[in-house]
Formats: C-alpha cells, sequence, structure tokens
C-alpha cells in the first residue's frame, strides 16, 4: 500500500497507527525488564516505552477517561457527573474510590509518566482494548444505561463503549487497573468553591430527599433557582458537596418548604466544567 493511499484514507491512517502501536507495544512487552535505576538517578524504569507512547501536556487533556453514562438521567443533573477514572495531559488524576459508609469519594492524585505508559501498555496488551467492539449509541433499542471508554496518546483519539457488548466485569477491570496507577491519593472537597446550578422541581415520594435548611453551613438557593450556574464559594457548597457525595448527586434538596435539583460542577473535576471565573 502505498504512502499516498495510507494519507489520503483517515480510517486507513487510523488503522495503520493502532496496528503500529499494538506491534511496538507487544515487542516491548517480550523485552527482558529494564535494570532499576540506581537511587539519585531519577525515578524512569520502563525507558522501553518513551517515545513509544506519548501524549499532549496540557492539563486540559484527558489522555484516559472511563465513564458510566446513565440517559435515563436529565441532562441538567448528568452537569455534575465525576467519572469513575479520568488522568490528565499534565498527570493529574481524579478517580472514585470505590463506595463505602461515606458514599462515593472523590479522590486525586499525581503520577508520574512511567506509571501513565505502564497502564497503557496494560490496556493495549492486557485488556486488549484496541480490539474492542463498539456499539452505536443512538441506534434503535440501544441501552440506555452503558460505559465509555476513551484514550488519546501520540497523536490520536480513540472511543469505545459496552453497547458493542464487553464482557461483563471487562470495564470493571479496567477502573480498578486505572485507579492502581494513583498511590497516593487525596479527597478532594470543593473548598475553592464551584459552579452551582438549581432548578426547582416537584417532590417525588419516590426519589430520596434531604431537608437542608439556611444556616451558617448552607445558602439560600431560591435565588439561584434559575437553571444558571452560578458561581459559589463558601462552607456551604462543601457541606453539599458532602450531601451528594453520601447519598447521591440527584438527590432532592428541600429547603423553606421548596424542593430543589442542585448540581455541582467543579473545574477539573465533573465532566465537562467550565474554568473559574
Amino acid at each position: 500500500m502505498s504512502d499516498d493511499m495510507i494519507s489520503s484514507n483517515p480510517h486507513i491512517a487510523r488503522f495503520v497507527g493502532v496496528v503500529s502501536l499494538l506491534a511496538v507495544l507487544i515487542l516491548a512487552a517480550c523485552q527482558p525488564a529494564p535494570t532499576p535505576p540506581i537511587e539519585g538517578e531519577g525515578t524512569q524504569t520502563r525507558p522501553d516505552l518513551v517515545g513509544l507512547i506519548e501524549w499532549d501536556k496540557l492539563p486540559t487533556n484527558v489522555i484516559f477517561r472511563a465513564m458510566q453514562v446513565n440517559e435515563t438521567t436529565s441532562d441538567f443533573l448528568r452537569q455534575g457527573d465525576v467519572a469513575e477514572c479520568t488522568i490528565f495531559g499534565d498527570n493529574g488524576m481524579v478517580y472514585l474510590l470505590s463506595e463505602n459508609e461515606q458514599g462515593a469519594i472523590v479522590a486525586v492524585d499525581r503520577v508520574s509518566d512511567d506509571a501513565i505508559r505502564s497502564f497503557i501498555e496494560d490496556l493495549t496488551t492486557t485488556y486488549d482494548l484496541f480490539n474492542q467492539t463498539t456499539g452505536i449509541t443512538t441506534e434503535e433499542g440501544a441501552s440506555l444505561l452503558y460505559e465509555t471508554i476513551s484514550i488519546a496518546i501520540n497523536g490520536q483519539r480513540f472511543s469505545f463503549n459496552s453497547l458493542g457488548g464487553w464482557d461483563g466485569d471487562y470495564y470493571n477491570k479496567v477502573v480498578e487497573r486505572c485507579r492502581a496507577v494513583s498511590t497516593t491519593p487525596a479527597e478532594f472537597v470543593p473548598e475553592g468553591g464551584a459552579w452551582i446550578s438549581v432548578q426547582p422541581t416537584v417532590y417525588d415520594p419516590n426519589q430520596a430527599a434531604v431537608v437542608w435548611e439556611s444556616a451558617p453551613n448552607s445558602f439560600p438557593l431560591e435565588p439561584l433557582a434559575n437553571g444558571q450556574r452560578q458561581w459559589v464559594k463558601s462552607g456551604g457548597v462543601v457541606a453539599l458537596w458532602d450531601i451528594q457525595r453520601a447519598t447521591s448527586p440527584t438527590i432532592q434538596i428541600q429547603q423553606n418548604g421548596k424542593t430543589y435539583q442542585v448540581v455541582i460542577q467543579v473545574p477539573g473535576i465533573t465532566f465537562n466544567a467550565p474554568d473559574a471565573p
């Protein structure tokens, strides 16, 4: 096949790029493990992967993201979603720790290039990510609850979803491997403020609700109840964040006899949150 044919057909070019990456990583995996560096000479333990797995170092660039999509939830509430695991170009990491009695904790960390490269190598060789089938989300009869995985390396971006029929525990295994990239996690709380969006709703007795009256650790919701996000910085933001983490981001919030739905968006934490003002 000529170079002209490859360059003129983006589908062929993408296929060739994936095959090349697979071949290189498989060869690298077959090589003997490099000798660990002597202390003081750096922390690079996989020099064989340097140059083979690279990415845009911008902090807004998403190298990897694993996320559940629930299209039965309103677009408004989905604005506050936190992906199960995200790794950014500047080596920042945001992920959900397994739920416990405190609910789903959002953890943050900063990880090494080596850890990221080893993770992507595992996705390619151990988890066979590039050979996973992908379904069409708009297809009639498609499930409204599914998982997605995206990866951006070496100037190419790839997306996959579970609608193609993944093995039952495939997604969970990938998420657990992503979490394992982190070794020094810290719990995230929005002490620096967040975007708050509020809309009134009719109380649904079949859905969870919590009473959040105006107090020193809260703020009035009615002035914000126009559906437009507003930046709020107060202890009340942290208190509301804790409530949603311990219950559900879709929980009904009752205040002064009225019921609201509230979305918290934090730049670099929640999915597609705008930058801080």
